[in-house]
């Protein structure tokens, strides 16, 4: 129950970064993992999109497990 539920919730977090697109305010330096990057991000509870600042490498590692928890839900079925 638990892994069905956090694979939601980053399945969840994947489709905000995908909805973010090119909403990404660090032009140069992206490629430092400690900078830090700003997206747009949409909200379903609300028509204005919020803006959502981490470290590179906090965004890498919720799209590598975004990924992880797709590529596991899709290959259950």
């Amino acid at each position: 129950m638990n892994k069905r539920l956090l694979s939601v919730l980053v399945s969840g977090l994947l489709a905000f970064t995908v909805l973010a697109g090119p909403g990404v305010y660090a032009a140069d330096g992206a490629n430092d993992p400690e900078k830090r990057v700003c997206k747009k991000m949409k909200d379903s509870s609300s028509h204005m999109p919020r803006r959502i600042c981490k470290r590179q490498k906090d965004w890498d590692k919720l799209l590598k497990e975004a990924k992880e928890a797709k590529a596991r839900s899709s290959g259950s079925r």
